[in-house]
Order: C-alpha cells, then sequence, then structure tokens
C-alpha cells in the first residue's frame, strides 16, 4: 500500500491521518481491524513507528513535530494493547512495541505505563505457550522481550530519577517509581524462569545481551557451586562474581539437586527511590539463586565472603608524583635518620564509612614501600614507619586499604623501605650513578561498597568491604549475603584548612618551590612598586598641555598642537624640536617647543606631547606644517609619528602623518620635513599606518601588564595602581588554578583531539569557573580606580593675590570659549572655583579599591602557598610550569592579540579614524603655568642644519655606527666562542680520560701485576703483554689468564673487596668475535702441488669483504650445514653486522665488517674458561681465521666514564698474528652537575647562534647578490661553519639517542650489547667540534680586519698570494720527485721510505730539521749521502730563501701603500679616545 505525500505535509502528518485516522478520517488501521486483517495492520505499525523514529532522528531540534510524534506513539501503543497477543503475534507485537518506545524522550508517563501492561501481559502470553515452543525460538522471543523491558526499564529509571529530584522528598512519587521499577524486574524475573526450562544443568550459561542489559542463566549442581565465577561483560562495563566453598552455603543448597543462577548487569541502578542511590557511581549487578521450586534463595551470613568485581564508569583518578633522591652508597647503611629523605606525609580529610584507597607505585624501580597511618607527626621517624607499617610491593600491586578511618583530618606516611632487595635492586638499575633519581606515584580516593537490603528497602554497606584488588577501573568487594550490587567511588577533593594546614610551612625546606615563587613575586612587586611611584610623580610633571615659550601675550587666537612621537626603540629625541605651520590666512612664527619648559623632556617614545601656540588672527584653513631639531644630545634621531592641531575657537583639527625618522641618517635623511594636512577620505585610505597606531596606542594604555611600563602621562590610571591590580590578577589566577588543579579529566570519549592539542569538558569547566571567580573581581577593582575622582583639596573657592603689569593676556575661558580678558590692574584678587573633575565614583572609593587589592594579593597569596605544600614537590613544580607557561601565553600572546584584532576590525575594515583626546582634560594646569608666567623674553629659534653640516654629522655618525656595529658583532662572536669552549670541554674530561686508558692499558695491553685467577687452575703466573702474543697457543692463554679472569672481577656483584678493578664495573657480558674466509679463497699453483705432492692443500687468501665466510656450520667448520636451524649457537652461527648491531673496523691488514661468529661470555669465571677451552678444543680458531675480536665496555662510578675496549688480533696469510687494540673513554650521562646544567644552556645558546647566523648567511645571500657574496672569501668560511654548526647538531642527537637505545638493550637484554656504535658517533661529533673549535677561533681574524696590524698582514698576504702559489708549485714538484726517488731506492730497507706517505712525511720532517742520516747511509754508502746533502739544499737552502724573498717584497709593497692610507675605522684608537671623553681627567 502507497500512502501520498502532499506538498508541504511531513511523514508525521500522513502517518497521524492516513494509518492512525483524525476526525475527518477513519483511518487505514481502523478500516483493517474492522475487517479482521490483524497482520496487515502489524505490518503497517512497524512500518510507521521505523519511520517516526527515523523522521526524530533528522527533526529532533522541532518541538512541534516532537509533540506530534509522542502523540502519534501514543496512538500505536494504544491500538497495539487493544489487538490480541496470541503467541503467533507476540514476536511481531513485541517488535513494534520495543521501536515505538525506543527514544526516550518521546514516551510520555501515559506510554511507559501502557506499554509495561502490554510487556506484562505478553510475558503472560509467552508463559503459556513456551511449552510447545523450540529453544531456539523461546531465546528469540525472551531475546525480544528483554530488550523491550530494559530499555523502558532504563527509560522509567532516567524520568524517576528527574522527577524525583525536582522537589522535596515525596512519598507518593517514590511509591509510584518503586512500584514501576519492580514490576518491570518482575517481568525480567518471569522470562528468566521460562528460560530456565530449556537449560541444562551445569553446562555453559545462556547470555542476553540488550542495549542496557545483560542477563546471563544457568543451572548447577550443588557440588559445582564453590569456587564458581560468573561473569558478564558489556566492554566498558563488567561485573564478576566468585562464589566461594561456604559450609552454610552448602547447607542451604543441600536439598536440592541443582541451583538456576540469575546473573545481571545494568548501567544504571533502577533502586532509585532510596536517596542514597546518588552516591552510587558504578554500575549495578546481581546474582540470584533459586532451588528446584523456583524459590529465590535467601544467602546471608556466609563465612566466606562472596568476591565481586564491578568496573567503573569513569576509571581516571587523579595521580600525584613525588620525586626521591636517593644516594646509593649510603642506601645500604640503613640509616634511620633519613626520614626527610626516604618519607613524605599526605594530609586529608576521611569520611566514616569510606573506605581509603591508598597506592604508592614506583614508576621506574621494582622497590617496596612502607605506609602507616600518622598520629603524631613529631614523633615520625623512618624506624617506625618500617616497624608498623604496611609493606607496599607489586605482590600487593603497590595498594592498601585503609577501612577505618573516623570523619576529621588523617594523615599517611610512606617510606622507601631500606631492605637489601631495595638496595640490590637501585644498584643494578643506578650503577653508573652514585645518587638515582626515584618517582614514586600516588593516588588516593575513597570507595564504598553497597548492596540492596530487600528486607529494609535501601541500599547499605553493612557485610560488604572494600577488597585489597581495588583499582580506578574496578571495584572488589567481598560481600557475606547475595543480592543486587554497586558501588561508589569519590576522589578526594583539593582544598586546605587555613589554620590546621597551617603547620606545613615546617616542611618549607623539603618543598619550597610555591612558596619561594611566591615570596619572589612580592619582592619583584616592592621593587617594581618603588619604580612606578617614582614614574607615577614624573607623569604629573610631563602631563598637560604647555605653552609654548615664544607665544606673544598679546595674541588672543589659540591652536593646540599635539606632536606624537613613535613608539620604538630609541624612537625619542634629546634634540631642540620647532615647527611652524601656514594657513590660507597667513602663517605662525617659529616656535622651539623643546625650551617651552625648562628641565622637562619632551618628544619620549610612544609619548604625546600638547603645546598650545598663539597666533595675532586665524590663519584659515591649514595648508602645511614645518617641524624640525637641531640633532643636539646624545639620541638626536627622531621617529615622528604625526602631529594633530586643533583650531580652540572653531574646534576645527587638522591631522599631519609621517610615521618615520627626523634624521640624518636613517628614514628621510633630513632634519626638516614639511607635511601637508591629511583629509578624512585620506585618513580612512591609509589603513596601515591607522592599523599600527591604534595598535600602539591600545597595548600601552589597555594592556594591564604592558601599561605599567607604557602608561601615557595623562591617564589618571596610575602605574603603581595598574601594577597592585596586574599582582591581585596573577595571585588570583595562582589560586584559582591550584584549587581545580588535578581534577581527572574526562573519559577519553568525552574529549576532542586535534593535532597534538586535548581539548576535554573538563578543561572548558575549570577555565569558565577560574574567569567567573577571578576576573568580576578584578574588573571591579579597576574600575574603582578608573572612575573615582580626585580628592578634592579644599570646597571653598581659592582666593589668589597676584601682583602683574597691565597687559592683555589668555586666560582658560579663551581657551575653552575664545574670549580674551579684560585689562587688569597691577594687584587683583581673583576668585577661583574648583576644576570640574572627571569621574563618576566619589575620591575615597579609591581607599576601597586598595583595600581589595591588597586584602586579595595577602589571602590569595597564604592559601597559595599552602595548597604549594599540600601538594608536594614534583606537582608543585608541575603546576607552576603549566601555570607561568599558560600565563605568559595569556599575557604576552593572547591578550595582544585580542588588542591587534580590534585594531584591525577598527581600522581596516570599519575604517574609523584614530581620535586623540588625552592631553584636554589639562586646562587647569596648563591655566596655572600661563598665570604664573611673565612675558617671555625673546629666545632664539634654531634654524635647520645646513647641508654641509648634515654631510659632517652623517658620515661621522656612520663611522660610529659601523663602529658600535663593529664591537657588537666582537662580543656577540665571543660569547659564541664562550659557549662553543663550554659545551666542547663540559662533557669531556681529558685528564681523566687519559688515567683510564693508561690504567687500561696497564690491566689489559701492558699488565704490570701477575693475572687474577682461581689458585685451582693451574695457569702461569708469567706476565704476558699484548704485543708477546705470536702464535694461537699464545693467544688463548692471553684469554684464559687475563681477559676471563679480570672481567670476572669486573662483573657486577663480583666486586666484594677493593681489589685491582674493584672500581670497575663490567656492563653486560663481554664478546669475542671472528671473522673468517671462505674456503679455497685463492689459486694454489698447480706446479707446486705436483711439486709438492700435496693435492689437498687449500689456500688462504688475504681478507676482504667479498670472500668473508657467512656460512653456518655443525659444532666444526668441517661440517657446514645447507639449512639454518631455529637454534644454533652463534659460536658456529655466522650473524651480520646489522644484527649484531656493529660497524666495520679498519684495522692493520684490512678493512672487516661488523659480522661474525661471535662468543658470549659472563662474569663467570669458570664457566667462562669452560667455553674457552671448549672453543680451543675444537679448533674455533684454523687456517682461515683472519681477525678476532675482544670486545666490552666497563664503567667507573667514581669519575663517571665508560670506557669502550677492543682487542683486535689479526692472523695473516704468512702466519703472524698482529694484536692491537682501541680504548676509548667518554661521559655518556650527562646534566648531571651544575657545571653540565650550565653546559646545556650554552648548547642551547649555541643551537640559537647557528640558527641566527644561518638566517644572516642568506639575509647576506639574498640583499648582496651572488656574486657579491662569493667574492668574499669570508663566505666559504661562513659556509663551512654553517654546515659544521648543524652537523654538531645533527650527530649530538644521533649520540644522545644511541646511547640510550644501549642502555635500554642493557635491561632487556641477555646479548652483547655493543657501545661501539655510540662511540663511533661520540668521536665522529669530538673530531669535527675539534675542528669547529680551531675553526671559530681562527674566525676573530675577521672581525679585527679594522686593526693597523691585522691589516697590514692580510694585505701583504693578498700581494704575494699569487707568487705563493706559483712557488708552492715548484715546491710540490720537487718533494714528489725525491719521494719517488726515495721509495725506489730506499724503500725496501728504510721504514720510512716503505711507501709514498711514509715517504712524504720523512721528506717534511727532513725540511724542518729532523734528519735520520744514518739509516739512509746504511741503506746505500754512495746513492744516500748524495741524496740527503742534495735535498737539503733544494729545500733548506734555496726554497726557504725564496720564501721569504717574496714574503719581503709583499712587506715592502704593503708599507708603501700603508703610507698613503688612512685608516678611518680603527677601533682600539676609537675606543681610546670615547674613554678620553667620558673621562677628562685622563687627558
Amino acid at each position: 500500500m502507497v500512502l501520498p505525500l502532499a506538498s508541504g505535509s511531513n511523514i508525521v502528518d500522513v502517518i497521524s491521518g492516513n494509518v492512525l485516522g483524525n476526525s475527518s478520517s477513519t483511518g487505514i488501521i481502523s478500516d483493517l481491524l474492522a475487517a479482521g486483517q490483524q497482520s496487515a495492520v502489524t505490518q503497517i505499525l512497524q512500518t510507521s513507528v521505523l519511520a517516526l523514529n527515523t523522521d526524530a532522528a533528522t527533526n529532533e531540534s522541532n518541538t512541534d513535530r516532537k509533540q506530534q510524534r509522542t502523540e502519534v506513539r501514543e496512538a500505536v501503543v494504544a491500538i497495539l494493547a487493544n489487538s490480541s497477543t496470541s503467541s503467533p503475534d507476540i514476536e511481531m507485537v513485541t517488535s513494534i512495541l520495543n521501536t515505538a518506545t525506543e527514544i526516550q524522550e518521546e514516551l510520555s508517563p501515559q506510554i511507559q505505563e501502557q506499554a509495561t501492561v502490554l510487556y506484562e501481559g505478553m510475558t503472560s502470553g509467552f508463559s503459556n505457550k513456551s511449552a510447545n515452543v523450540s529453544q531456539s525460538a523461546a531465546e528469540k522471543t525472551a531475546g525480544l522481550l528483554l530488550e523491550g523491558v530494559t530499555m523502558l526499564l532504563d527509560t522509567r529509571t532516567s524520568y524517576g530519577t528527574k522527577i524525583l529530584h525536582m522537589g522535596p522528598p515525596n512519598d507518593t512519587l517514590q511509591k509510584e517509581v518503586k512500584s514501576s521499577a519492580e514490576r518491570l524486574l518482575g517481568i525480567v524475573d518471569k522470562i528468566s524462569d521460562i528460560m530456565m526450562d530449556y537449560i541444562t544443568p551445569d553446562a555453559a550459561p545462556s547470555v542476553f545481551t540488550t542495549q542496557k542489559m545483560n542477563l546471563a542463566l544457568s543451572k548447577a549442581s550443588p557440588s559445582q557451586m564453590g569456587g564458581k565465577k560468573l561473569s558478564l561483560d558489556r566492554g566498558n562495563n563488567s561485573g564478576d562474581f566468585t562464589i566461594p566453598s561456604d559450609g552454610k552455603l552448602s547447607t542451604l543448597l543441600s536439598n536440592t539437586s541443582f541451583t538456576s543462577i540469575q546473573v545481571m548487569l545494568t548501567e544504571k541502578n533502577p533502586y532509585i527511590w532510596d536517596p542514597t542511590s546518588d552516591s552510587l557511581t558504578t554500575p549495578m549487578v546481581s546474582l540470584t539463586l533459586r532451588n528446584d521450586f523456583d524459590q529465590k534463595l535467601n544467602v546471608t551470613g556466609l563465612t566466606n565472603p562472596v568476591d565481586v568485581y564491578i568496573s567503573n564508569f569513569n576509571p581516571v583518578i587523579q595521580k600525584s608524583e613525588e620525586n626521591f633522591t636517593l644516594s646509593v652508597q649510603d642506601f645500604d647503611s640503613f640509616n634511620a635518620t633519613q626520614t626527610t629523605e626516604l618519607c613524605r606525609i599526605m594530609t586529608f580529610n576521611s569520611t566514616e564509612g569510606r573506605s581509603t584507597v591508598f597506592t604508592v607505585r614506583p614508576l621506574t624501580f621494582n622497590l617496596t614501600v612502607n605506609v602507616i597511618e600518622v598520629q603524631n607527626r613529631t614523633n615520625m621517624s623512618h624506624l617506625n614507619v618500617r616497624a608498623a607499617g604496611v609493606s607496599l610491593s607489586k605482590f600487593n600491586n603497590f595498594t592498601h586499604i585503609f577501612s577505618s578511618f573516623p570523619t576529621g583530618e588523617v594523615s599517611l606516611a610512606f617510606c622507601i623501605d631500606q631492605t637489601v632487595d631495595n638496595y640490590l635492586e637501585l644498584s643494578r638499575q643506578c650503577l653508573t650513578l652514585t645518587s638515582c633519581g626515584l618517582t614514586l606515584e600516588t593516588q588516593l580516593y575513597f570507595a564504598v561498597c553497597m548492596y540492596w537490603n530487600v528486607t529494609e528497602d535501601k541500599w547499605s554497606s553493612s557485610g560488604c568491604q572494600v577488597g585489597q584488588q581495588t583499582t580506578p577501573a574496578s571495584m572488589h568487594c567481598q560481600c557475606t549475603h547475595l543480592t543486587a550490587f554497586s558501588g561508589s567511588f569519590l576522589v578526594a577533593p583539593n582544598f586546605v584548612d587555613p589554620f590546621a594546614d597551617a603547620a606545613l610551612f615546617l616542611t618549607f625546606f623539603s618543598n619550597p618551590v610555591v612558596v619561594s615563587c611566591v615570596i619572589l613575586i612580592w619582592l619583584i612587586y616592592f621593587t617594581l612598586l618603588t619604580w612606578a611611584k617614582k614614574q607615577d610623580r614624573l607623569d604629573k610633571y610631563r602631563g598637560g598641555v604647555i605653552i609654548a615659550h615664544e607665544n606673544n601675550p598679546d595674541h588672543k587666537y589659540a591652536y593646540l598642537v599635539c606632536v606624537i612621537t613613535g613608539w620604538w626603540k630609541n624612537a625619542g629625541t634629546t634634540s631642540s624640536v620647532s615647527l611652524s605651520f601656514a594657513g590660507t590666512e597667513g602663517h605662525s612664527g617659529r616656535h622651539c617647543l623643546s625650551e617651552s619648559v625648562p628641565g622637562r623632556q619632551c618628544f619620549l617614545s610612544g609619548y604625546e606631547d600638547w603645546f598650545l601656540v598663539t597666533t595675532s588672527h586665524s590663519l584659515g584653513d591649514l595648508r602645511s606644517l614645518s617641524v624640525w631639531h637641531d640633532s643636539s644630545g646624545k639620541s638626536p634621531h627622531w621617529y615622528l609619528s604625526r602631529i594633530l592641531i586643533e583650531d580652540l575657537q572653531t574646534q576645527q583639527t587638522w591631522t599631519f602623518l609621517f610615521s618615520d625618522w627626523v634624521a640624518v641618517d636613517r628614514g628621510s635623511v633630513s632634519l626638516k620635513v614639511t607635511l601637508q594636512p591629511c583629509s578624512l577620505e585620506d585618513l580612512k585610505s591609509q589603513t596601515n599606518q591607522q592599523f599600527l597606531f591604534k595598535s600602539s596606542r591600545d597595548l600601552r594604555e589597555s594592556h594591564l601588564w604592558l601599561s605599567i611600563a607604557s602608561k601615557p602621562s595623562y591617564s589618571s590610571f596610575t602605574r603603581a595602581q595598574r601594577l597592585s591590580c596586574a599582582l591581585c590578577l596573577l595571585l588570583m589566577t595562582m589560586l584559582t588554578s591550584l584549587m581545580f588543579h588535578g581534577i581527572p579529566t574526562d573519559d577519553p570519549a568525552d574529549q576532542a583531539r586535534v593535532s597534538y592539542i586535548t581539548i576535554s569538558l573538563s578543561d572548558l569547566v575549570i577555565g569558565v569557573q577560574s574567569g567567573l571567580i577571578m576576573f568580576p573581581v578584578n574588573i571591579l577593582i579597576i574600575q574603582l580606580f578608573l572612575k573615582a575622582k580626585k580628592k578634592p583639596r579644599g570646597t571653598t573657592p581659592v582666593r589668589v593675590k597676584k601682583k602683574r603689569k597691565k597687559q592683555k593676556k589668555i586666560s582658560v575661558g579663551c581657551i575653552e570659549a575664545c574670549e580674551g580678558s579684560e585689562t587688569i590692574e597691577e594687584e587683583e584678587e581673583e576668585e577661583r572655583e574648583p576644576a570640574k573633575e572627571d569621574g563618576l565614583l566619589p575620591w575615597w572609593t579609591v581607599y576601597i579599591a586598595w583595600t581589595l587589592v591588597i586584602s586579595l594579593s595577602v589571602v590569595s597569596s597564604y592559601f597559595v602557598m599552602l595548597y604549594g605544600l599540600k601538594y608536594g614537590y614534583q606537582k608543585s613544580v608541575d603546576w607552576l610550569v603549566s601555570f607561568f607557561t599558560a600565563f605568559f601565553q595569556s599575557a604576552f600572546i593572547t591578550q595582544p592579540f585580542k588588542v591587534i584584532a580590534i585594531s584591525l576590525v577598527f581600522t581596516m575594515i570599519l575604517k574609523k579614524p584614530v581620535v586623540v583626546q588625552g592631553g584636554k582634560a589639562s586646562t587647569e594646569k596648563m591655566s596655572e603655568q600661563f598665570d604664573s608666567a611673565d612675558k617671555p623674553q625673546s629666545r632664539y629659534v634654531p634654524d635647520p642644519l645646513s647641508r654641509r653640516l648634515m654631510n659632517r654629522i652623517r658620515k661621522k655618525l656612520k663611522l660610529e655606527e659601523e663602529i658600535h656595529v663593529t664591537l657588537r658583532d666582537i662580543a656577540l662572536y665571543a660569547l659564541f666562542v664562550i659557549c662553543i669552549l663550554f659545551m666542547a670541554h663540559g662533557h669531556r674530561n681529558v685528564s681523566k680520560s687519559l688515567m683510564m686508558r693508561r690504567y687500561m692499558e696497564s690491566v689489559f695491553i701492558e699488565p704490570r701485576h701477575p693475572p687474577i685467577y682461581s689458585q685451582a687452575s693451574g695457569f702461569s703466573t708469567d706476565i704476558l703483554e699484548l704485543n708477546n702474543i705470536a702464535n694461537v697457543e699464545l693467544f688463548w692463554s692471553y684469554i684464559k689468564e687475563r681477559i676471563v679472569p679480570v672481567l670476572g672481577e669486573m662483573s657486577l656483584g663480583n666486586a666484594t673487596a677493593p681489589g685491582l678493578v674493584s672500581e670497575y664495573f663490567l656492563l653486560g657480558k663481554y664478546r669475542i668475535r671472528q671473522v673468517r674466509i671462505q674456503e679455497d679463497s685463492c689459486d694454489y699453483p698447480e706446479w707446486v702441488r705436483r711439486k709438492t705432492m700435496t693435492f689437498s692443500m687449500n689456500c688462504s687468501g688475504e681478507y676482504w669483504i667479498g670472500n668473508e665466510d657467512s656460512g653456518d656450520y655443525n659444532m666444526s667448520w668441517r661440517e657446514p650445514l645447507t639449512y639454518k636451524p631455529k637454534r644454533l649457537s652463534d659460536t658456529w652461527s655466522h650473524r651480520s653486522s646489522w644484527s649484531l648491531k656493529t660497524i666495520p673496523y679498519e684495522g692493520t691488514l684490512a678493512t672487516y665488517s661488523g659480522g661474525g661468529y661471535t662468543v658470549l661470555l659472563d662474569g663467570n669465571v669458570s664457566q667462562s674458561l669452560s667455553m674457552i677451552q671448549d672453543l680451543q678444543d675444537s679448533s674455533w680458531i684454523d687456517h682461515r681465521t683472519r681477525a678476532v675480536f675482544v670486545e666490552f665496555t666497563t664503567y667507573n662510578a667514581n669519575i663517571k666514564l665508560f670506557c669502550v675496549v677492543m682487542i683486535p688480533f689479526e692472523f695473516s696469510n704468512l702466519g703472524v698474528i698482529y694484536p692491537s687494540y682501541q680504548i676509548f673513554s667518554t661521559k655518556n650521562f650527562t646534566y648531571s652537575s651544575p657545571l653540565e646544567v650550565f653546559t646545556a644552556l650554552c648548547e642551547i645558546l649555541f643551537v640559537i647562534f647557528a640558527l641566527a647566523f644561518f638566517y644572516f648567511e642568506i639575509k647576506r645571500f639574498y640583499y648582496g647578490g651572488r656574486a657579491k657574496y662569493f667574492s668574499d672569501p669570508w663566505s666559504y668560511v661562513e659556509i663551512i661553519q654553517i654546515i659544521m654548526s648543524f652537523s654538531i647538531v645533527g650527530l649530538y642527537l644521533k649520540k644522545i639517542v644511541s646511547v640510550s637505545a644501549k642502555l635500554t638493550d642493557l635491561h632487556i637484554t641477555e646479548e652483547f650489547v655493543s657501545f661501539y656504535t655510540s662511540i663511533f658517533w661520540d668521536m665522529t661529533l669530538n673530531y669535527i667540534l675539534a675542528f669547529f673549535v680551531a675553526l671559530v677561533i681562527l674566525k676573530f681574524f675577521k672581525y679585527l680586519k679594522f686593526n693597523v696590524r691585522m691589516y697590514f698582514m692580510s694585505q701583504t698576504l693578498s700581494i704575494a698570494k699569487k707568487n705563493l702559489l706559483g712557488f708552492s708549485l715548484m715546491v710540490v714538484i720537487i718533494v714528489v720527485a725525491f719521494a719517488h726517488f726515495a721509495v725506489f731506492t730506499f724503500g725496501p730497507i728504510v721504514k720510512g721510505f716503505s711507501n709514498m706517505g711514509q715517504s712524504l712525511i720523512t721528506l717534511f720532517q727532513l725540511a724542518l730539521g729532523e734528519s735520520d742520516f744514518y739509516p739512509i747511509q746504511q741503506a746505500n754508502r754512495y746513492m744516500g749521502p748524495a741524496f740527503f746533502f742534495l735535498y737539503i739544499f733544494l729545500v733548506q737552502w734555496t726554497v726557504l730563501v725564496m720564501f721569504m724573498a717574496i714574503l719581503n717584497l709583499a712587506i715592502e709593497e704593503t708599507k708603501s701603500n700603508m703610507a698613503q692610507m688612512k685608516n678611518d675605522l680603527e677601533v682600539v684608537d676609537y675606543i681610546y679616545n670615547r674613554i678620553h671623553q667620558i673621562l677628562p681627567k685622563c687627558h
């Protein structure tokens, strides 16, 4: 059947009108019911309710549609209630009813009641027909009924909770809610009884899962009940039961053949009519047992409790951290006086009836911790805690539950236990440190186990206690009865007692962070307050309108001139500024504005200076303005923003824009500028200048923090008031942040994450709460300061007696109304009314504001310190870092951005011109100045400087600027070099590394003592040096008599007494690695085989990576394997360099790969010797062995140095062993001392310098061009320096990553951990750093180029470079010729000429005078002396003489050029002359 959808109508209208019927139509349903077509009715109703739910999802916010849908649902449920509920229709009717009651918000109380009646009826019908239904069909019907009943139960629970909390307790409402819940729970029980008939005893339970509930049904024989585990899991929510083996329970079940078990889990608690249910925070689980007659068994008073596990909705509990610094060397002394170092105290408020769950978990180590309740803090000691406390370890999940605390304040102490196990753990984990940092993570929360008391009809905790396996994610309850269970989690709140917690100040020295921070804030405040008071007094002097000194008293026409200096660095000027302006009706005189008020400094950076300029008559419409200065004083440069002129008679204003420098060497490159006024349209078009002007003004005036230093002088809101408001704002922000700090965050499902930023509802709520508490109070205080009137000096008119000559003058009335005063006699009395003051509030409200500021600041400081002491050290540090990060972000990023955004809107979008009115409020002060002034004497107004004088000034300024830049570059570069030197030497102790190397040489290379070995070993006591190892037998003796015993003594835990190597620890295991060549690696001549009759002899060639043996063998080199078993000893199985994490090694004979066949040995001497003997017996080293490496790493905790040792033995095919060694010492642990912390700061500065140099070079290349850039030889030095800087940073990071990975592998792997790769990166970094240090020090020559001597040297080398290059080529030819001659003549006999490299080195030594004549003479008695004397004559006499001659010629030419040059950039002379200018007495 298809129903038409008319235009403008909706699906709800169609269902309501056509299907159900209305006043004008009976509807399709009525017609079908009358015709007896029941199946058609159910099909149409199913389609209709599905359409309703779809419309509800798309039109959720439409209130009218929602009400219409509710009415349709009522009609549908009414139709279902009147229809048949026989067995064939139960599933269809249930499905329709489930769909109709799916949307909770659209179910009226009538629908809920009708649906309950329907479910009761259909359950009865299902019970009547269940005997004739199969198990699968019954389970399907039961599932549909449970889905609808549990959804309706959830709806009734939500609705009941809402109406019960709308008003005071109401017994009638409670009875209604109780009745509806019990009816629905009864339906669930009845469905369970029906399905029990289909369940086989001791079989798997039948589980029904709905959207709101889980139900498990099973049967068990009495013998199977003891220890039975029952569980339900809904993903995030779960419930588990463990039934104990209890005698009382066994007696109760003895008369039953089997027990019916019903386990139910619901997300919401249906027993809501009890007010106690509001405190429940977990799901509800219930366990019901029935006997053979379907009667509920009353299980109470069990001897052994039932274990109940209930999941927690929000498992996020606040975690705190406590940091300890433990002395590993002293920890084994078991010193009981180390209470402050090993113990912490936590104080909180407890409530009787709640269990306190306290967890202390070491984050890094596996240690045990003791915890105890503290009754008296003064008598607390480590011994008391250890003797009477509870030991927490991994076996009890580091958790203890206190269930006996009364209501009130409770203190818990927890201490790190001084036990042997803890000492061994610290020694193992902190073997490289004398002191070890340990972090303990603590959690404190309250938990209550509740059960539903059917008799008393309420939730109760009697007979239930919180179990030891309780965690934030799951509650463990132990109860002696069976019913419904739930629980309550409560986090300890963040609050302090201002009186009781005052004793926390006694713990200041253990946690001084927040208290010291507050004290420091107050010290900074008082220091700045003194400065602010001084600046406020200066602002009173600077404020107001200045009457131009050149004004003629006879002139009555007044103009108000505002000169605005830009807000830039050094934008103000010390020069004398003058101006004049002209209009259509004439021009004004010239006025020197700087001399108007003697002693007052004008034109400061960011200031607005107001002047009153008078003329004899109106100048009409102003056309131009000229302003200039004389470039005098220490800071002659001036950045002029704009000038405003207002005609006080006509109120007309002209704006003259400039926004540039008035200086001889920057900006306009002129000391005089002439400006034309801007019209309103021009101002609107100058959006960039308007934006910069408004944003700078708003930042100076409106930004609370910046305005402390940059407040305009005319503002009545003083600097001291602004500073005090800022202090109050800061301290209150700290307090509100601390109050809400650590509150558990939202569930991850309620959080939004964008990139690395996580936004949660709790963060927003905390921000809103802090703002609601903090900002209204501060806004009130600021408004009290801003709106208060000035304190009056008197209420009666002021009578002033003055003596003056007869003259016409300008009064305040003239300024305001442009009317001249009459002629005044020489003596007169003038009455003045007090000036009209600005402000809306009485003057005494300032005292209210000061009282609020001081009291709020003091109270906030006190509570901030209490919270900081209560939180502990680590949490205080974490909070302080996060708070100041957020504070600086708000003060210096968010607020300036807000100001700039507002300025952008006003100037760029609305295009409103900026109005300047700062000086119009000071007419009283201006009048007093004028009244007290006599007729001015004529003063000289300086003219603009001449062009010639400006050029001379410009040249001098340019010279000084270049000198200043040079000195600045030298100072910065010196700082850069200092940072590099600290960075290079900060982590390297060369002398200690050398001593460690020599010690290792004395132990392994050239031993001075007999080997360490067991007396029963029977080895020789002869001292075997490394260089004396000439054959395989001696090699094995060296391993067994030197390597194994010494490294066994070095192994951790074996050094029980001081000895030869007792200060060194072997890190992990050590390794012997063999590199072999393949069989038949060379061709054996056939004629030799025939001649010697050795046809089976194999040839062993030289090693190279291409012929390395990489096969696997079966415990012998004679039995190669064609396949690789899963488990094969590395001794006979080849491993690649990648798997061993090693790098190739360049030896004397060849370069060997990092792979090979390995033997791992540990500190067990006897076991290691046995393994070595087995290798020797099985001929592990044979004719194909080309290298054997002994590798190990040691650590000396006294000097904190690692020592990586590799002893290679190279086996040549000549039968000779070439032993060598490599010993590297390095400090891989950094930043553990104050010097290294300072080194870290230098490293940060180095990175900043590197980025700055890179930026400057890119800028110089961009603006100078490629040709000019690469024509300077220093550019190549800069490029090399930048490349090496970034290489150093990259290598340093690579080293840190490599060392961290090695240390991690050391703790988690049983294999040998090779530090050789870390040493490789460390040594590479060391070599590059050495070259880089030398380069940057030599680069000082660049910054000393202005010195005469440096200039002389550079010019000399520049002149001689061509001749030197040509002569050097000739020298190279001579030396190479002699080197080849020596190689062929003396090479087979003299080692110094065995190859070209050695020959060139020997000839270089001969040129330096280090002669070795006798070996040459012995090689050839004729050719040797001739070669020697001929080479000495050509090189030392001829070549060196020619070299000096070339340099002398260049020196003479440089002298002649220097005599004609004048070095204007002599830095030393300049500094000397400036010192003489500053200190005249030095002349």
